[in-house]
């Protein structure tokens, strides 16, 4: 196989994986490029496919997975599919950490404030000594 080939993994917990394939031993698979396959509806109600990083967390676009957890490989992809997926990658490759991340840290941000704004309430319900 070719640095070049896509395959899909179907994963034991239902996920399925596109990568760009780089290596298989008698442990696992290696592969580039990571992404998630998700499923839902277009803006026009149709039945569509998206590309989500596989680890968002982890910056190498890299996965291995060990061969106790793939219940299938798919090796012989679609071309339409193959060509959404480099052009997801790309579109990744483009996108910087803050971008990925911005919406997760701005939103942890807004539950301390929430939560602060909920400690001086209860703070300011409890009963002042000093007027007794």
């Amino acid at each position: 196989m070719t640095e070049d080939k896509v395959i899909i993994l179907h994963l034991v917990d239902g996920c399925e994986v596109v990568g760009r394939f780089l290596s298989e031993n008698d442990r696992g698979i290696d592969i580039a490029d990571a992404m998630l396959i998700r499923y839902g509806l277009n803006n026009l109600g149709n039945h569509a496919f998206y590309f989500n990083k596989y680890c968002p967390y982890d910056a190498s676009p890299d996965a291995y997975f060990k061969k106790d957890v793939i219940v299938s490989i798919h090796r012989e992809i679609f071309p339409f599919v193959v060509d959404h997926y480099f052009k997801a990658v790309d579109k990744m490759n483009n996108l910087n950490y803050n971008t990925i991340m911005g919406d997760v840290l701005e939103q942890n941000e807004e539950e301390e404030k929430v939560e602060e704004l909920v400690e001086q309430f209860f703070q300011n319900l409890k009963p002042n000594k000093k007027l007794h």
